[in-house]
Protein backbone atom coordinates (compact mmCIF):
# COMPACT_ATOMS: atom_id res chain seq x y z
CA UNK A 1 0.00 0.00 0.00
CA UNK A 2 1.67 3.18 -1.02
CA UNK A 3 1.49 6.25 1.53
CA UNK A 4 0.29 9.90 -0.06
CA UNK A 5 2.52 12.61 1.53
CA UNK A 6 -0.40 13.09 4.72
CA UNK A 7 0.49 9.36 5.70
CA UNK A 8 -2.64 8.00 4.53
CA UNK A 9 -2.53 4.77 2.06
CA UNK A 10 -4.59 4.39 -0.88
CA UNK A 11 -6.91 2.43 0.76
CA UNK A 12 -7.72 4.69 4.05
CA UNK A 13 -8.22 7.40 1.00
CA UNK A 14 -10.62 5.55 -0.50
CA UNK A 15 -12.53 5.14 2.45
CA UNK A 16 -12.23 8.23 3.53
CA UNK A 17 -12.99 10.07 0.21
CA UNK A 18 -14.98 8.26 -1.95
CA UNK A 19 -18.10 8.30 0.87
CA UNK A 20 -17.51 4.66 2.34
CA UNK A 21 -17.30 6.60 5.47
CA UNK A 22 -20.94 8.06 5.50
CA UNK A 23 -22.17 4.37 3.94
CA UNK A 24 -20.63 2.71 6.91
CA UNK A 25 -22.37 5.32 9.30
CA UNK A 26 -25.99 4.96 7.52
CA UNK A 27 -25.36 1.94 8.97
CA UNK A 28 -25.11 2.64 12.67
CA UNK A 29 -27.73 5.20 12.50
CA UNK A 30 -30.55 3.94 14.50
CA UNK A 31 -32.67 6.20 12.97
CA UNK A 32 -31.87 5.73 9.16
CA UNK A 33 -34.41 4.98 6.65
CA UNK A 34 -32.58 4.49 3.86
CA UNK A 35 -33.50 1.52 1.93
CA UNK A 36 -30.71 -0.31 1.34
CA UNK A 37 -30.40 -0.14 4.98
CA UNK A 38 -33.80 -1.29 6.22
CA UNK A 39 -33.96 -4.13 3.82
CA UNK A 40 -32.22 -6.38 5.79
CA UNK A 41 -33.12 -8.27 8.95
CA UNK A 42 -32.14 -7.83 12.21
CA UNK A 43 -28.95 -10.80 12.08
CA UNK A 44 -27.96 -9.77 8.69
CA UNK A 45 -27.76 -5.76 9.96
CA UNK A 46 -26.17 -7.02 13.23
CA UNK A 47 -23.63 -8.46 10.97
CA UNK A 48 -23.21 -5.60 8.76
CA UNK A 49 -22.66 -3.40 11.77
CA UNK A 50 -19.89 -5.67 13.48
CA UNK A 51 -18.43 -5.18 9.66
CA UNK A 52 -18.88 -1.15 9.42
CA UNK A 53 -17.62 -1.02 13.11
CA UNK A 54 -14.53 -2.85 12.70
CA UNK A 55 -13.41 -0.92 9.30
CA UNK A 56 -14.41 2.40 10.65
CA UNK A 57 -12.04 2.14 13.86
CA UNK A 58 -9.23 1.29 11.23
CA UNK A 59 -9.45 4.95 9.94
CA UNK A 60 -10.93 6.59 12.93
CA UNK A 61 -7.70 8.15 13.86
CA UNK A 62 -6.65 9.54 10.35
CA UNK A 63 -9.99 10.33 8.88
CA UNK A 64 -11.16 11.62 12.23
CA UNK A 65 -12.66 15.21 9.75
CA UNK A 66 -14.97 12.64 7.77
CA UNK A 67 -16.50 11.49 10.44
CA UNK A 68 -17.10 14.58 12.24
CA UNK A 69 -18.70 15.70 8.73
CA UNK A 70 -21.45 13.07 8.54
CA UNK A 71 -22.21 13.02 12.33
CA UNK A 72 -20.37 9.99 13.42
CA UNK A 73 -20.17 10.99 17.02
CA UNK A 74 -24.05 11.61 17.94
CA UNK A 75 -24.51 8.33 15.58
CA UNK A 76 -22.45 6.64 17.81
CA UNK A 77 -23.84 7.68 21.07
CA UNK A 78 -27.94 6.78 20.26
CA UNK A 79 -26.40 3.24 18.32
CA UNK A 80 -24.32 2.65 22.05
CA UNK A 81 -27.42 3.56 23.83
CA UNK A 82 -29.78 2.07 21.68
CA UNK A 83 -27.91 -1.79 19.96
CA UNK A 84 -29.44 -4.90 21.60
CA UNK A 85 -26.12 -6.37 21.55
CA UNK A 86 -23.25 -6.06 24.04
CA UNK A 87 -20.28 -6.47 21.89
CA UNK A 88 -21.72 -4.76 19.26
CA UNK A 89 -22.05 -1.48 21.90
CA UNK A 90 -18.77 -2.00 23.03
CA UNK A 91 -17.00 -1.72 19.46
CA UNK A 92 -19.15 1.19 18.91
CA UNK A 93 -17.52 2.42 22.17
CA UNK A 94 -13.94 1.47 21.24
CA UNK A 95 -14.79 3.41 18.27
CA UNK A 96 -15.56 6.84 19.81
CA UNK A 97 -12.63 6.62 22.48
CA UNK A 98 -10.30 6.23 19.17
CA UNK A 99 -11.93 9.45 17.99
CA UNK A 100 -11.43 10.58 21.41
CA UNK A 101 -7.81 10.55 21.21
CA UNK A 102 -7.89 13.03 17.84
CA UNK A 103 -8.35 16.20 17.32
CA UNK A 104 -12.38 15.50 17.34
CA UNK A 105 -12.57 15.28 21.42
CA UNK A 106 -14.65 18.54 21.71
CA UNK A 107 -17.38 16.88 19.28
CA UNK A 108 -17.23 13.81 20.81
CA UNK A 109 -17.65 14.90 24.32
CA UNK A 110 -20.74 17.40 23.20
CA UNK A 111 -22.10 15.02 21.57
CA UNK A 112 -23.47 13.16 24.22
Amino acid sequence: DASSPSGLSAAAHAVLDWGFVDVLISYLDVHCEQPAVVRWSTPQLLDLQEQALLILSQVAEVGWQHFLRCGAPTVLHSYIAECPDVQLRNLALTLLACLAVTDAKVAVAESG
